[in-house]
């Protein structure tokens, strides 16, 4: 069993809709959403979309950074200290329920966010490297974090390495689903995204076999504090 963790309904739709309409395994494979307490609207159009393409639909009832209190400051930064991930009274829950959820479904391979730019995706990425053995993980590329900061992204990308090549979506199916999207993505954003996938394509990556850290998009902890990969 694939499995796809999307922190939020509409991430793994804007982040890598190529792959969820060309994987041949779709019927057998399923979206978990993390943060899944947000509008009905925004459930409701993404669940749909998600079901026309094969995939089961699972939620795990987080509430989103936003609606807990999260300053928007403190959702957004593109340099996140590892402090805040590690500290935040959400992680624990976080990976016992992931770990049931992947346990439930038989999960074999595990698809999580690359970036930390926003805080919901940092703690599914970190509770999923420590739910999930390297072998097994793999990392898409999340936007539209991705295109507003390619910097950001190059460095998660750092000592890992790309397993499957780039998907470039037909325009007009990209356009097609994007439209079902816009009462719920701001039209400026849909289109910035639609443009980067276009020139650079979709990717996938893991951890490379020798040596391969990897790079989180997370300040190191201060010494004497844990670390984060």
């Amino acid at each position: 069993m694939k499995v796809y963790l999307a922190p939020h309904h509409d991430d793994l739709l804007l982040s890598i809709p190529g792959h969820l309409r060309a994987d041949p395994e779709a019927g057998e494979s399923a979206v978990v959403v993390v943060f899944s307490r947000e509008s009905e609207a925004m459930e409701h159009i993404c669940s749909t979309l998600h079901e026309r393409l094969g995939f089961s639909v699972h939620t795990l009832g987080l509430t989103e950074a936003r609606l807990r209190g999260v300053s928007l400051r403190g959702c957004f930064r593109v340099r996140r200290a590892a402090s805040q991930v590690l500290d935040d009274p959400l992680l624990q829950s976080l990976e016992q329920r992931l770990g049931e959820v992947l346990s439930a479904l038989g999960a074999s391979r595990v698809l999580a966010p690359l970036l930390s730019v926003h805080l919901d995706h940092a703690l599914t990425r970190l509770a999923a490297e420590r739910r999930v053995g390297d072998d097994s993980l793999v990392y898409y590329e999340d936007q539209p974090y991705g295109a507003l900061w390619p910097r950001a992204a190059a460095s998660a990308k750092m000592g890992l390495e790309r397993v499957a090549s780039g998907v470039r979506d037909d325009a007009e199916e990209l356009a097609s689903l994007f439209d079902s999207l816009l009462p719920l993505v701001p039209r400026r954003d849909l289109e910035r995204i639609r443009l980067h996938l276009q020139e650079h394509g979709e990717g996938l990556w893991t951890r490379t076999a020798v040596g391969g850290a990897g790079g989180s998009g997370l300040e190191p902890v201060r010494e004497g504090a844990k670390s984060v990969r």
